[in-house]
């Protein structure tokens, strides 16, 4: 799993030497009538995309898309 780019960019020796079995990586984005909150889980062991979801998102909806985001991880 997973492109030479995506392990460079995730740094996976460094999050496995803190310890870390996954990291979760997101962006916010603007869109059509207010946001597109994107997130990734991934496995550092493997270095693996496991998880890749994105939410539409209204102004001030942000802390009820953290929690649907919690839930699918």
């Amino acid at each position: 799993g997973g492109t030479a780019r995506t392990r460079r960019r995730h740094k996976f020796p460094t999050w496995k030497m803190l310890k870390q079995d996954y990291i979760v990586v997101g962006r916010v984005l603007a869109a059509e009538g207010g946001y597109r909150v994107e997130f990734e889980l991934h496995d550092v062991l493997k270095q693996q995309l496991l998880l890749a979801v994105a939410f539409p998102a209204r102004p001030g909806e942000f802390r009820t898309v953290s929690h649907q985001i919690a839930d699918v991880i």
